[in-house]
C-alpha cells in the first residue's frame, strides 16, 4: 500500500493501522504525538488531534470493535484506545 504522507509524519518509526472504513490510522514516530488519518482513496490527511504521549516503536492493533490499542513507546508501556 502506498502513502502520501503528510509533512509531520515524514517521520520514523511510526505506527499505522487501517481501520474498518479502509482509513489509515497513523500515530506517532519520533519526537510525536500526534494522530492522523489518511483516506486512501481521496488522497486526504486528517489530523485528528494528540496522544497523551509521545510515542515511536509503539505498536497499533485493530481490535474486534473497531477500536485501536496504541501501546507503547520505546520508554514506557502505556497504552491509548482510539475510538473511530
Amino acid at each position: 500500500m502506498e502513502y502520501h504522507y503528510s509533512y509531520e509524519l515524514c517521520s520514523t518509526e511510526h505506527a499505522e493501522a487501517v481501520l474498518n472504513n479502509g482509513k489509515v490510522l497513523i500515530t506517532g514516530g519520533v519526537g510525536l504525538s500526534s494522530a492522523e488519518l489518511y483516506d486512501q482513496s481521496i488522497e486526504v490527511w486528517d489530523a485528528i488531534g494528540n496522544m497523551s504521549n509521545s510515542r515511536y516503536g509503539h505498536t497499533t492493533t485493530v481490535l474486534t470493535s473497531g477500536n485501536v490499542l496504541v501501546v507503547g513507546t520505546s520508554a514506557s508501556k502505556s497504552t491509548e484506545l482510539y475510538l473511530p
